[in-house]
């Protein structure tokens, strides 16, 4: 059984977006995230997000951004950071993200959810995703911090004892692919669904454990976890992290990003890649027509792994494939 998430209004907007696709329309953006801080109370060894004292916009900015990307019709709005958290108005942005019609979800390190704390969280998204990275001592060690692994592990269970839509998500490294299916067993029951993506860069060679990992998430979506990226994308991680996947991107097309200052950004794994500023110039203007420097820039790019880019764009391409594959 797939995962539901979202009311009608939001997957009319799919629906309807989709349907923009087909026809050739673009840009036609099916997937927005908002870094709403680069702010972190931990340090990952893989983060490519390293700029802890950025700005950041208040609130009613930060909420005006959320409606102009609203506006632009995107189905899916996911909110990530850094550590979103860290604000406290994340759950009033939640709020207004989905009062707009937007499928809405935040991805988090599971840290900073509490008691007192998940019953507004569980209530403002229409899915949470977890970060989980191996077992105890694997988690811990990767996010550089102990006790790491314990907390994420109660923020889940904290969430869906407040009727929250949980999920996992692991960046897959050829270290810890043993570790994250050992993490999947001990976690079963506290989560609806699975995310996962490839180390940016990619560090290589692959190995059997990460071929073991995709049997084992594909005998987790046999028993009804749900799986959020496409198959195919979960099938070519081995390829990636051996430097034989080719370039699939969409940026400025399918997706985009905006930072903790309102920025406009081509996607989601380049920050650097900046069309301009969301509170002063109009979104789908901006995509439409890009710096010729970005669009340099994205040319030159050598892609990535990442689910809400590259698994976007798998997804998109063989729709009625990946329709299949997460209801």
């Amino acid at each position: 059984m797939g995962i539901e998430i979202g009311g009608p209004k939001a997957w009319l907007r799919t629906i309807k977006r989709y349907i923009d696709i087909r026809a050739g329309k673009t840009p036609a953006p099916i997937f927005a995230s908002y870094f709403v801080t680069f702010r972190c109370n931990l340090m990952c060894s893989f983060c490519f997000i390293r700029q802890g004292h950025a700005p950041e916009l208040d609130t009613d900015k930060a909420k005006e951004v959320v409606r102009k990307i609203c506006a632009t019709g995107v189905p899916t709005l996911d909110f990530s950071g850094g550590e979103p958290f860290l604000r406290k108005d994340m759950e009033e942005l939640g709020s207004l993200s989905r009062s707009l019609g937007c499928i809405t979800g935040v991805n988090t390190n599971g840290t900073l959810i509490n008691e007192r704390r998940a019953p507004a969280i569980a209530g403002s998204f229409d899915y949470i995703t977890i970060s989980i990275d191996g077992t105890e001592q694997v988690h811990d060690r990767v996010r550089g911090a102990r006790g790491v692994y314990a907390k994420a592990k109660k923020a889940l269970s904290l969430l869906r004892e407040n009727g929250a839509r949980t999920g996992i998500s692991s960046v897959v490294m050829p270290s810890n692919a043993e570790d994250i299916m050992k993490a999947l067993d001990d976690l079963k029951g506290i989560y609806d669904y699975i995310n996962v993506q490839a180390v940016m860069p990619p560090v290589g060679p692959s190995n059997e454990s990460i071929r073991k990992l995709i049997t084992k998430i594909n005998e987790l979506k046999a028993s009804g976890i749900s799986v959020l990226v496409p198959k195919q994308f979960i099938e070519l991680i081995p390829d990636y992290l051996d430097g034989k996947t080719p370039k699939i991107c969409d940026a400025m097309k399918l997706y985009f990003s905006v930072d903790p200052m309102g920025n406009l950004l081509a996607c989601g794994a380049r920050t650097d890649i900046i069309l301009g500023n969301v509170l002063e110039r109009d979104i789908m203007e901006m995509l439409s027509n890009p710096p010729e420097e970005a669009k340099k820039r994205v040319d030159q790019c050598s892609g990535c792994w990442i689910a809400c880019t590259t698994g976007t764009s798998i997804a998109v391409r063989k729709p009625l494939a990946y329709a299949k594959w997460i209801i």
